[in-house]
Parts: C-alpha cells; sequence; structure tokens
C-alpha cells in the first residue's frame, strides 16, 4: 500500500513539472515565433515565397520541439536533445531579424548528429577482438591433456 502512494506521489510530481515548464517554453516559443511572423509579414520590405518558407519552418521547428519536449516532461524522461534544437531555433527565430547569417547557427544540428555518428563508428572500429573462439577452444583442450 504504501508504494502505491509513493508511486502516485512521484506521478504527481512529474505531472507538476510538466505544468510548470510546459507555460515557461510555452512563452518563450510564442514570443520567438510571434517575433519573426510580425517581422517577417508587417516589417519586412522582402515579402517573397523564401521569406515565407523561412518563416513557416522556424514556426514549424519550434512547434515541433515544443511538442516534444512536453510529451517528454509528462512521461519524465530526459529531453536535451530537443531542447538543443528548441533553444538553436529560438535564437534563430529571434535574431534572424537583424542578420541572415545567424541561420549559420543551425549547422550545429547536423553537425552534431555527425559527431554523434562519428562516436558509433569509432568505437566500432576501434573495439577490442578477441581471439577466434576456436584457438581458445583448442588450446584449453592442449593444457587439459597435458596435465
Amino acid at each position: 500500500m504504501l508504494s502505491l502512494e509513493m508511486a502516485g506521489q512521484a506521478a504527481k510530481k512529474v505531472a507538476k513539472n510538466a505544468q510548470n515548464k510546459s507555460v515557461y517554453f510555452a512563452v518563450i516559443a510564442c514570443v520567438a515565433t510571434v517575433m519573426n511572423l510580425v517581422y517577417r509579414f508587417a516589417i519586412s520590405p522582402d515579402f517573397s515565397f523564401f521569406e515565407i518558407t523561412k518563416a513557416l519552418f522556424l514556426a514549424f521547428v519550434a512547434w515541433l520541439s515544443y511538442k516534444m519536449i512536453i510529451g517528454a516532461l509528462n512521461l519524465g524522461v530526459g529531453y536535451e536533445l530537443w531542447l538543443d534544437l528548441f533553444v538553436i531555433n529560438s535564437v534563430v527565430q529571434i535574431f534572424s531579424i537583424w542578420s541572415s547569417y545567424v541561420w549559420l547557427i543551425y549547422l550545429a544540428v547536423p553537425g552534431y548528429g555527425l559527431y554523434h555518428i562519428s562516436g558509433y563508428i569509432k568505437s566500432w572500429v576501434f573495439a577490442r577482438r578477441d581471439e577466434a573462439p576456436d584457438a581458445n577452444k583448442q588450446q584449453k583442450q592442449k593444457t587439459k591433456y597435458r596435465s
């Protein structure tokens, strides 16, 4: 009975934590997205297909990363990778108002992916290899017969 109550308390803490942080992330996402959309559609003199595509892409990534963070919070699991994407997207949304070079920050996303994949490849290539199992078996049999 006590363990069920403790499990209920842990679930309540996870839900409360998710509720508190969801408001925080929603405010950041909305402010960054609204700033970007107002600039792109109301202030910017360049109203082209490319500008509309950039604004919609940034809004979609903000929405996706927000939803994934909230889903992870509700489950009580880690959300660090989604938080990194959320922060990069928010920075690009806000600072792309002043300079187009801010889009270079997005290169950190595939760069991190390549770094992570190269770690897997490196551990596979330089993995410690044991001797062939037949050689070990033959060696053990020779020592067994000598005794």
